[in-house]
């Protein structure tokens, strides 16, 4: 036995350094390898993440449909509004087209004594206009008091100026009544407006 062997047995120590110490492996970049419970753990919550990504990527999706479809409601709403409100609107003018019809024959002439077949007619006339009014009204339709007003560009139309007595820009005479939907012009009166003489 030599020297150096004698030594390592007389102190109890290892003849080779790396005897009796455990050894740590190491990865390829010279760290050590992580535990396996942390690294569940790290791809646990990857994981949770991901999903937590997606969950919100669906619920903005899902918004943005909702919002989509509010709006696409909106919109027939307000086309079915626009289409119900051109049509009762386009009705209504010629109901009142039949009214000026039946109004300006009553109003015709037909002496002290009319033939009794004329008289009926003026009769079943009358009877028309009365039912026409009535329809008018339960529709929200009301008549423009023009005659005698001053002039209002939002609810009349002037048809010509007559010198007169009145204030000028009175309404003199109304030549078509004017009607009102509710708030709404339905038809503005035509009507004449009085001025001044003009003096030379």
């Amino acid at each position: 036995m030599d020297q150096k062997n004698k030594e390592h047995q007389d102190t109890g120590a290892p003849a080779d350094p790396q005897e009796g110490h455990a050894v740590v492996e190491e990865d390829a970049e010279g760290e050590p390898p992580v535990p396996a419970e942390e690294g569940a753990q790290a791809n646990e919550k990857s994981v949770v993440a991901a999903l937590e990504e997606k969950n919100q990527a669906l619920q903005d999706k899902y918004m943005r449909v909702l919002a989509d479809m509010e709006n696409m409601r909106k919109r027939h709403e307000q086309e079915c509004q626009n289409i119900r409100k051109h049509g009762t609107t386009a009705l209504l003018k010629n109901i009142l087209s039949v009214m000026d019809n039946v109004t300006r024959a009553l109003t015709t002439p037909v002496g002290d004594a009319p033939d009794p077949m004329v008289k009926g007619l003026f009769e079943g006339l009358t009877m028309i206009q009365a039912e026409l009014t009535a329809f008018l009204k339960k529709q929200g339709v009301t008549k423009i008091e023009a005659l005698g007003a001053p002039f209002d560009t939002a609810f009349h139309q002037a048809i010509r100026e007559d010198i007169s007595e009145k204030d000028p820009g009175t309404v003199v005479d109304v030549m078509q009544e004017g009607y009102l939907l509710g708030d709404r012009l339905l038809r503005p009166a035509a009507v004449v407006i009085a001025k001044k003489e003009d003096h030379a």
